[in-house]
């Protein structure tokens, strides 16, 4: 009986991640894998978001900035990619 129920929530859970990597995959849309503060050999501290797509997994820099309209704090949590 207990079988029965882990199989059907495998079944459940494997359809959710297929359904939520097709939505990614279709929406050029992204979610934060990774986030880390880059200050090798730098004069300005960026920042390093890693985001996983549909098509695979991609990086972008930010400025790091407490405060302010040039830089961020904190990478976002999700993105959409033009």
């Amino acid at each position: 009986m207990k079988t029965n129920k882990a199989i059907a929530f495998f079944k459940i859970f494997l359809i959710l991640l297929v359904a939520a990597w097709f939505a990614l995959f279709s929406a050029s849309a992204g979610v934060l894998v990774k986030s880390e503060v880059l200050t090798e050999d730098q004069l300005v501290a960026k920042l390093g978001c890693t985001y996983f797509t549909g098509f695979g997994f991609t990086r972008k820099e930010h400025i790091l900035s407490d405060f302010g309209p040039i830089g961020k704090a904190v990478c976002p949590r999700f993105i959409e990619f033009d």
